[in-house]
């Protein structure tokens, strides 16, 4: 596996859930999907290492849907917690919206649709491994996904559009919360 960062699942994944992380690794770059089965967070973190991937994304779930997000990072020899974590409303998958799903994707850069959530969205790129540009500073000849982080009257949109078309290759996701810094115990997963 040549995966930098390994998308993972709670125990007994929801169908709908199952499908999300399958989403999310073919859209970001270097990703792969690893299952977990009745393995610890411990084991499948480390099982993640042994594949060579230094972060982990974790995706939990609320009802049966998709609810949350934590991102893991592998750093001095021990699996640390990190920013962000994301609390999710809802998710609307890529067959929901009757779209073909794309090949795995090459490049994605995280941009974001105003200045008031600049850091949100380095965040993300940072937990993501990926680099975060201005919207103007886009080539769209050397990009083929965007992960575009729109705020709408206090809300939070994540969409993956491909570029120039902004065509959704992607999960649309509706964010509830995001922390940027650790709050409480962590560790409740």
């Amino acid at each position: 596996m040549n995966g930098v960062i390994v998308i993972g699942t709670t125990r007994k994944p929801s169908q709908r859930i199952r499908s999300f992380a399958k989403e999310l690794a073919r859209v970001i770059p270097r990703a792969a999907r690893l299952t977990r089965g009745k393995q610890s967070l411990i084991e499948f973190c480390e099982e993640a290492r042994s594949q060579g991937a230094a972060r982990v994304l974790l995706i939990g779930g609320y009802h049966g849907n998709p609810g949350r997000m934590v991102f893991l990072h592998y750093f001095q020899g021990e699996w640390l917690f990190q920013a962000p974590l994301v609390f999710l409303k809802s998710v609307v998958l890529l067959r929901q919206m009757r779209r073909q799903p794309i090949p795995s994707s090459k490049t994605l850069y995280v941009i974001q649709d105003t200045d008031r959530d600049k850091s949100v969205a380095e965040t993300f790129a940072q937990a993501l491994g990926v680099s975060f540009v201005k919207r103007e500073a886009l080539s769209s000849e050397r990009v083929n996904v965007v992960l575009l982080l729109v705020a709408l009257h206090q809300r939070k949109i994540l969409e993956f559009l491909s570029l120039p078309d902004n065509q959704p290759v992607g999960p649309t996701l509706y964010v509830r919360k995001v922390y940027q810094k650790p709050r409480g115990d962590w560790k409740r997963w």
